[in-house]
C-alpha cells in the first residue's frame, strides 16, 4: 500500500481555510489521554457533568480511540476559526443573545462535509484503489475527548476553552481518525499562545461561578449547559442567572484579553469554510420566538441550525426567561 502523504493533506485543508492543523501518531494520543483520566474521572465523580448523561458513560469509553475506529493508527486534529468580529451589544427590551458559534450553519454538518469531502478527494487523486485506507471525521459528535488532543494545538486557558495563536479561542475542533500512519511527517511547526499567567477575568466575568478556580468547568452551573443540555425546568436562581442569553453564552471568550486583541483587528470571519454560512443574527427577536406556533414552523424557521439540537419548547422556555428577566 502507498503511504498517504500529510503534506497533501494539510494543504487541503488550508486550502478551505483550516490553518491550525496537528498530526498525532497513535502512540501519541494514548500518552496525552492518559495523561488526563484522572481529572476527568474526577469531574465526572464531582458531579459536574449534570444532566449530560452521554458525558457519564463508562470513562474508558471516552480514552480508546479503537472504539471509533477499529484499526486506529493515527489522528490529524484541526482547529476551525468561526468568526473573528468586533463585539456587538444590544440592549433592547424584545431581544436575546446567542453565541457567536450559533449564528452559523450547523457546524457538526458543515465541517464533517468539509473534512469528508478533503479526505475523498485525497484519496481519490494520490493512492489507488486498492489501497485500503479507512477514515473516520468527527467535529463534537463523538465520546472522544478532543480538547485533550487539541492542546497539540493551543493551550487549554482557566475558561476551560481551547485557545490557539492568532485566532484565541473562538473556533471549533474537529478530528480525521485514521487507520494508517502518514509519510511526511516533520516536527510540527505550530506556535504556541502565551499561557493565562495571573490573569483571572474569565473567572470574574462569569456570572454563575461555574469556572472552578480556573481548573474545571462545573457544567451544571453554566449558562450554555442550562440553555442547551438542561432538559428539566430551571429554578429561579437558574432562571435569573441566564440573564439574556437565549443560546449558549460568550461570556468568558468576551474577556480573555487575547480574544479582545483580536477582535479589535480583524473585521470579518477568519475561515472561509464558514464565509457566507450565517444563517442567525447575534441577537434574535424574541416574539419571533415565543410566536412559534408548532414544530413544523419551528423546523421551517429554524431548520438547519443549531437550534435543532434543544428544540421548539426549550427555546421558548429560554426567551421566557430573558422576557422575565429583563422585567424585573
Amino acid at each position: 500500500m502507498r503511504s498517504l502523504s500529510l503534506e497533501n493533506i494539510i494543504s487541503a485543508l488550508r486550502s478551505i481555510g483550516i490553518s491550525h492543523v496537528a498530526y498525532l501518531t497513535a502512540d501519541k494520543v494514548y500518552e496525552m489521554l492518559r495523561a488526563e483520566r484522572e481529572y476527568f474521572e474526577d469531574w465526572q465523580r464531582n458531579g459536574c457533568a449534570g444532566e449530560m448523561q452521554y458525558m457519564l458513560r463508562n470513562a474508558e469509553l471516552f480514552f480508546e480511540p479503537k472504539n471509533i475506529l477499529k484499526d486506529f493508527k493515527s489522528l490529524i486534529v484541526c482547529f476551525i476559526p468561526y468568526i473573528i468580529d468586533n463585539m456587538e451589544r444590544n440592549t433592547e427590551f424584545s431581544v436575546g443573545k446567542i453565541a457567536r458559534y450559533a449564528m452559523f450553519a450547523d457546524y457538526h454538518k458543515v465541517i464533517k462535509d468539509a473534512l469528508t469531502e478533503v479526505m475523498q478527494n485525497i484519496l481519490s487523486n494520490y493512492l489507488s484503489q486498492g489501497d485500503n485506507v479507512k477514515y473516520r471525521v468527527f467535529a463534537d459528535a463523538l465520546p472522544f475527548l478532543e480538547k485533550i488532543a487539541g492542546r497539540a494545538l493551543g493551550v487549554v486557558g482557566k475558561n476551560t476553552l481551547l485557545r490557539v495563536a492568532n485566532y484565541g479561542s473562538f473556533g471549533f475542533l474537529a478530528e480525521i481518525f485514521l487507520n494508517i500512519e502518514c509519510s511526511d511527517v516533520e516536527d510540527n511547526q505550530i506556535s504556541f499562545p502565551a499561557p493565562c499567567g495571573s490573569c483571572t477575568r474569565c473567572l470574574d466575568a462569569c456570572p454563575t461561578d461555574a469556572l472552578v478556580d480556573g481548573k474545571y468547568l462545573d457544567a451544571k452551573k453554566c449558562i450554555s449547559y442550562l440553555t442547551i443540555e438542561k432538559r428539566s425546568a430551571w429554578t429561579v436562581e437558574e432562571t435569573h442567572s441566564v440573564g439574556d442569553c437565549l443560546f449558549g453564552c460568550d461570556k468568558c471568550q468576551e474577556v480573555c484579553p487575547h480574544n479582545v486583541e483580536l477582535l479589535s483587528r480583524f473585521s470579518q470571519s477568519s475561515s472561509n469554510l464558514f464565509t457566507n454560512k450565517q444563517v442567525l443574527p447575534q441577537f434574535i427577536d424574541l416574539r419571533e420566538i415565543l410566536g412559534l406556533k408548532d414544530d413544523a414552523e419551528f423546523k421551517e424557521k429554524f431548520g438547519g441550525t443549531v437550534f435543532e439540537r434543544i428544540g421548539r419548547e426549550r427555546l421558548i422556555r429560554n426567551a421566557r426567561a430573558i422576557v422575565a428577566n429583563k422585567s424585573r
